[in-house]
């Protein structure tokens, strides 16, 4: 990590629909072993298999700015001749981080015209210089790019903390800043920064729990199912909407807030995807235990005269209402 052959070299790790499952936590911990990580488009999925407790300092950041949308051979380079596929050079235009790769036919010996962007990069203020070289291995070829129009779109993140017990916990101490949902997986994802969730990231519960202590941060959107605890008494706010799943309050799936106090902002509604699916009866949306309370009500969403709800401090219901259903418009 610190020899001298390693000072000037940056290591990236890059998200773009692909997932990561591991023991080793220096990613994220040491500031060290990776100089970014970084989230594009399609998101990434991060699945940390170490037991105990892990820290996580590391910022896990958007793909801010324009990157390498394409990468062209020019028209009057011969494509053929090729022994092994060159490597492809990416030099300036302000940006850091693009890489590519040129496709290769070892039974024509010829590469394709159209290299392929393994990671488009960011913060690019002019096309930077990518570079090929010629069959002979010497002779440089000068390649046509195209950067994104405008800045990249932004992915979300799923976490997921395995371990043994109640010790399968994310400590995160790290300010990220991609702007995707947060998926929670599995395990702990334990707030200790206020933007360890970003700021503009929702919140998607899937079976994992998340806690925070000595702040109170407000997010958008909190939808899915798991549970939810504030310490030192200390708050979560959703601003905009709380969602659920029918196919998961069919399996008596609900967020439950564990400690202290979950807020539902003023103007807050609450839908339900697939209400028309779900059969009649009760159920409960979100209930709590030990010290937890929940303040506030919110607007349904789901237009049905059928299904009403039913706030308190310690639960939220979903109740179907029997009989003549008139709805006044």
């Amino acid at each position: 990590k610190s020899s001298a052959t390693r000072k000037d070299c940056k290591s990236y790790l890059n998200f773009n629909g692909g997932a990561l499952k591991t023991a080793n936590t220096a990613f994220i911990d040491s500031g060290a072993a990776l100089t970014k990580v970084t989230v594009y488009g399609k998101g990434g999925s991060i699945d940390i298999t170490a037991t105990g407790q892990v820290n996580w300092n590391v910022p896990v950041q958007r793909a801010e700015g324009r990157g390498i949308k394409s990468i062209t051979v020019p028209d009057a380079v011969d494509v053929g001749g090729y022994a092994m596929p060159p490597v492809v050079y990416i030099s300036g235009g302000g940006g850091d981080g693009a890489t590519a790769h040129v496709k290769f036919d070892p039974r024509t010996g010829k590469i394709g015209r159209e290299i392929e962007v393994t990671c488009p990069g960011w913060g690019y203020m002019v096309e930077p210089t990518v570079t090929i070289t010629e069959p002979d291995m010497k002779t440089t070829v000068t390649c046509e790019v195209e950067l994104t129009e405008g800045d990249q779109e932004d992915g979300g993140l799923t976490v997921k903390k395995g371990g043994s017990g109640t010790s399968a916990y994310l400590m995160v101490y790290a300010a990220n800043t991609y702007t995707g949902d947060t998926v929670i997986a599995g395990g702990t994802f334990y707030m200790q920064h206020a933007e360890a969730i970003p700021l503009h990231s929702n919140i998607r519960l899937a079976g994992g729990h998340l806690a925070t202590r000595g702040f109170n941060p407000s997010r958008a959107k909190l939808s899915g199912y798991g549970s939810f605890a504030s310490w030192q008494g200390s708050r979560l706010t959703i601003t905009e909407e709380i969602g659920f799943d029918a196919a998961d309050l069919v399996q008596g799936r609900k967020i439950r807030c564990t400690d202290y106090s979950f807020y539902i902002g003023n103007n807050c509604k609450l839908t339900i995807a697939g209400l028309d699916s779900l059969p009649s009866g009760t159920y409960t949306l979100m209930d709590t235990a030990n010290h937890g309370k929940i303040y506030g009500t919110a607007r349904f969403a789901n237009e049905n005269p059928r299904w009403k709800l039913a706030f308190s401090e310690s639960k939220i219901m979903l109740k179907y209402v029997r009989g003549t259903a008139v709805s006044v418009r």
